[in-house]
């Protein structure tokens, strides 16, 4: 007479459980699956965190109306001097490389190395003049920082900054934009 499967088993391993039967250890089985249910609260987590990554502003009017914080400052240069030379510095800390870039007609245009791109355009007759700093890669893309220049008169320029948060490599970006100004070559910090 044949014997049932279930008795095969306990007679395979006679002092252990079920549980143990199928998974070695005891209790490995449990942790097998907290293990499983943490990972999945990660994988959660990591996805709400990329979504809110996602979601950033897409148009300077977007980034201005959400910027965390504003900083103005005037400086005694020409709108085009003022819009020049931060151009270039913010090309040369953002990609590392001051002849990526090039003024045609008013148009700012970076030719970038990396992820981060930065354009600028400047418009005389209006008096006024914008540079963007966008941050894209496979997965996320949206503005990282918007600086507007408006001129007051033909010796004197009103700088705006627009910081998307409150980190050490915003605060001394801003800083590094003002030194320049007064000769500094300064570019932000990361920690």
């Amino acid at each position: 007479m044949k014997k049932p499967l279930s008795s095969l088993r306990m007679t395979t391993w006679p002092n252990r459980r079920p549980l143990q039967r199928v998974c070695g250890e005891e209790g490995s089985f449990i942790r097998w699956r907290q293990l499983m249910l943490l990972r999945s609260i990660l994988v959660l987590l990591m996805s709400l965190m990329l979504f809110g990554c996602v979601s950033m502003p897409k148009t300077p009017e977007a980034f201005r109306a959400d910027a965390f914080a504003l900083d103005d400052f005037v400086v005694e240069r020409s709108l085009r001097d003022a819009y020049a030379l931060v151009a270039e510095n913010t090309t040369r800390c953002h990609q590392g490389d001051e002849s990526s870039s090039a003024m045609i007609g008013g148009m700012f245009f970076s030719f970038p190395t990396g992820s981060t791109r930065v354009e600028g355009r400047i418009e005389p007759e209006e008096g006024t003049a914008v540079i963007i700093v966008t941050f894209a890669n496979i997965s996320v893309s949206g503005l990282l920082q918007v600086v507007d220049f408006h001129r007051i008169s033909a010796s004197q320029t009103k700088i705006s900054i627009h910081r998307s948060n409150d980190t050490k490599k915003w605060r001394t970006a801003t800083e590094a934009t003002k030194g320049w100004f007064q000769g500094g070559a300064a570019c932000y910090s990361l920690y």
